[in-house]
């Protein structure tokens, strides 16, 4: 990514993620303090988790921003669940429903899980507050995975995934449901499953890898589901 310096501010002093993670001062008295190097530390922990390198430099009046990590072609996957017998979908056509604040994620998790479920329904939403009640009333009417942000700012409001998670429980919702979180501390990760999470996952599972790991968490709550029916 390449951005036109600000000609006002210092230039940027040349950063990388193969270097150790120190703090960043801005020079400036008026910097914010998401500002002051506060990004910069999380990209370095994620990239580091991901096993990618990032480099922030400036070249006279242009700011670069690079991203480097390796990939491996898979073959498509086509179902959200493996074919297995006695195993069947919810609905004849899945329904995944997502709720988060931030537009880039909204657009990442799109693109990725229409890729690997291109017979899925996805919708997300989480721009406003009317967004928020209104995934509220499509997961409970026709979702069979919900995938939630725990930390939800929107409208001014401070909201939170487990806490929403809880009423749609108690309002009848019987569908699988995950917990999206930037910690995933165990007090974290119990949080979501006393709320009603069949899964928690961390912010830093990469969102392709993440998607290989709801098919598995999917899959054991669907055989948790048909057993508990026999039983039943």
């Amino acid at each position: 990514i390449t951005n036109r310096a600000d000609s006002s501010s210092p230039a940027v002093k040349r950063w990388s993620t193969q270097q150790p993670n120190e703090p960043q001062q801005s020079k400036s008295p008026n910097s914010p303090v998401l500002s002051d190097g506060l990004g910069l530390s999380h990209i370095w922990m994620v990239a580091n988790r991901a096993e990618m390198v990032a480099e922030l430099s400036q070249n006279g009046d242009k700011v670069h921003f690079e991203l480097y990590f390796q990939t491996t072609a898979l073959p498509p996957e086509t179902s959200l669940l493996p074919q297995r017998a006695g195993i069947v979908s919810l609905s004849p056509r899945w329904e995944v429903l997502g709720l988060d604040d931030s537009g880039i994620a909204r657009k990442s998790l799109v693109m990725n899980l229409e890729k690997a479920l291109p017979d899925a329904n996805v919708q997300m939403y989480g721009k406003d507050a009317a967004e928020v009640e209104e995934f509220e009333r499509a997961a409970l009417e026709r979702a069979d995975v919900i995938i939630l942000d725990q930390n939800i700012d929107v409208d001014g409001q401070e909201l939170y995934g487990s806490t929403i998670l809880t009423k749609l429980r108690k309002r009848g919702y019987r569908g699988f449901a995950c917990v999206r979180s930037g910690n995933s501390a165990q007090a974290d990760k119990e949080l979501s499953l006393k709320s009603g999470a069949q899964w928690h996952v961390g912010k830093e599972v990469p969102i392709p890898e993440m998607i290989r790991q709801l098919r598995r968490e999917y899959d054991a709550f669907m055989l948790n589901q048909e057993n508990e029916s026999r039983l039943g």
